[in-house]
């Protein structure tokens, strides 16, 4: 049987706690908590908000955090890999350096995020709305960005290699020295962007 926990953790210092496994009831609150090098390793905390915490180094490795709301946490460094981000609000979120390899964000609202060297290698990107996001330097090989809005977002560097980008719509945003070898690319909306600095796209 899974532990549980519930309620309003505002207030408290979880630096560094141990929620393992644990199940959360929807709509439990760590809003503003501090959670840096905390463990939420295969926890359920679906609906559960995390809204402008501090999740420095946190790991949520396999864990399920359908529909969250981490609006504006900061989470450099954090683990997100083989988690389940789909239908969250990530507005504003800090993922620099984090990893998301083979997470599901599905459908997730990352409009202004930070995912500055972060690796979302082999996620699942489909439908995510990433408007204005920073991208810079990020890997996302084998991503599946399938109908992904990069609007005006900072795509420099990015890894693309084999990505899955059907449909996605690249209006504006700055892919110098991105790199789109093997990627996907049927449908995808590259309106007022300068492709000259982009590499490995099809002649």
């Amino acid at each position: 049987m899974k532990a549980k926990i519930s309620g309003d953790f505002r207030g408290l210092d979880l630096s560094g706690a141990d929620f393992r496994g644990y199940e959360a009831k929807p709509y439990s609150t760590f809003e503003n908590v501090p959670l840096a090098k905390s463990n939420f390793g295969g926890a359920h905390l679906e609906d559960v908000s995390f809204a402008e915490a501090n999740l420095r180094e946190a790991c949520f490795e396999g864990a399920n955090l359908y529909g969250a709301n981490l609006y504006r946490s900061k989470a450099p460094g954090a683990n997100f890999a083989r988690a389940c981000l789909s239908a969250c609000d990530l507005f504003g979120v800090d993922l620099g350096g984090a990893s998301l390899e083979d997470a599901s964000c599905v459908e997730t609202y990352l409009l202004k995020a930070n995912l500055r060297d972060a690796n979302l290698s082999g996620a699942n990107m489909r439908g995510a709305f990433m408007a204005e996001s920073n991208l810079r330097g990020a890997d996302c090989e084998g991503a599946d960005f399938t109908g992904v809005v990069f609007f005006k977002a900072d795509l420099r560097g990015v890894n693309f290699t084999g990505a899955n980008l059907r449909g996605a719509d690249f209006t504006e945003a700055d892919v110098e020295g991105a790199f789109f070898g093997g990627a996907e690319l049927e449908g995808a909306s590259f309106k007022g962007v300068e492709l000259e600095g982009a590499l490995g796209l099809p002649a």
